[in-house]
């Protein structure tokens, strides 16, 4: 994993490198700015298309993203809620930081997320860094207008069907999916294969 060709000769082997990725590294710094780019673009593209932001948004979060490309789409989807890491001094990512609506200056999307098996297997922390910052954000008193991740949220926690405020709330504020430890995509090839 690891590209030269996206800046990084610490790929190169030395017979020192024993791991081309850090985990712990991912979002990279480098990635972030790409990542608020691809997620600036894609407004863009929708506000032109349709005249108004989109509220939700559904992406597929492969491994190749954080093997090869640092974390760009996992930025895209932290910038598109309003959120960004936070870094330390020797580059390792040490939580995120939810950006402020007048600093957004849009309103935030919500989004849903396929993440592929080797993401779910490989890089969980990547995994528990979106999905603390989907919390955080579908936690902020704002309005619903400009939050559609609350907004959501709360029209979610209305269908309740009874069972513990506790176990409501996470499940209404689920927006990473995929299948279950073991396997891999979507089953498609099992349907095909049973003729389903």
């Amino acid at each position: 994993s690891g590209l030269i060709t996206r800046g990084r000769p610490d790929v190169l082997p030395t017979g020192r490198n024993f791991y081309s990725i850090d985990p712990e590294t991912i979002p990279t710094r480098p990635a972030w700015k790409v990542g608020v780019k691809l997620a600036d673009a894609l407004l863009e593209r929708h506000r032109k298309e349709s005249g108004t932001y989109p509220e939700n948004l559904g992406m597929m979060w492969m491994d190749s993203d954080i093997m090869w490309a640092d974390g760009e789409e996992m930025c895209q989807l932290m910038y598109l809620i309003g959120t960004r890491p936070i870094w330390t001094d020797n580059g390792r990512v040490k939580g995120f930081e939810v950006i402020p609506l007048e600093e957004l200056n849009r309103p935030r999307v919500d989004v849903t997320v396929r993440v592929s098996g080797i993401t779910r297997d490989c890089f969980p922390g990547a995994i528990d860094l979106l999905d603390d910052a989907i919390r955080a954000v579908a936690a902020l008193d704002e309005p619903l207008d400009l939050n559609p991740v609350r907004k959501h949220t709360l029209e979610q926690l209305e269908s309740n069907d009874g069972s513990g405020m506790e176990e409501a709330l996470r499940d209404a504020t689920l927006r990473l999916f995929t299948s279950k430890p073991g396997t891999y995509g979507n089953g498609v090839n099992l349907a095909v294969y049973a003729s389903a």
